[in-house]
């Protein structure tokens, strides 16, 4: 009987000295102009001490729920495409942290001038019939069908 108690104890007793520490992380990220969630945002933890990343993503409702596995330093990033993102730093120690309703205010990439340059297609296929863009060929303005069909461009064209 002595032996079964001391048994237990050795068993049990490991399960009573480990501190179990939840750091459960959480929160909610939220368009700081329309107050919608955003779905999908990105949260990242890194630790201080030795760069280990942790992640997640948010929900529908914009919420996350982050567990992370010890008690230290963190840096944070929360981010979204077209949003600035959230940096910071946390301090956890075996608490759950409940980060609140995060907003992220949108951004704007600005590029360079871009020209959007069209062309009519020479012939398109429709089933059986072949329709030929008359504009897509370089004749004169009171052109007629012949001349259309005898023009350079469209010899080149029947050929490739």
């Amino acid at each position: 009987m002595n032996n079964l108690k001391l048994i237990t104890i050795i068993v049990l007793l490991p399960l009573f000295l480990i501190n179990p520490q939840s750091n459960i992380v959480s929160g909610l990220v939220f368009d700081s102009v329309s107050a919608k969630p955003l779905t999908g945002a990105n949260i990242v933890f890194n630790t201080l001490y030795d760069s280990t990343t942790y992640g997640a993503a948010s929900d529908k409702d914009g919420r996350f729920t982050l567990r992370l596995p010890q008690t230290g330093k963190y840096l944070y990033y929360i981010s979204f495409i077209g949003y600035e993102t959230l940096k910071g730093e946390l301090t956890l120690k075996g608490e759950n942290v409940n980060l609140g309703k995060i907003l992220l205010p949108p951004t704007t990439i600005e590029t360079g001038e871009v020209e959007v340059v069209g062309k009519i297609l020479p012939v398109q296929f429709k089933g059986d019939t072949t329709e030929y863009h008359t504009d897509a060929f370089k004749t004169t303005p009171d052109a007629t069908a012949l001349d259309l069909l005898t023009s350079a461009t469209f010899k080149k064209l029947k050929k490739s």
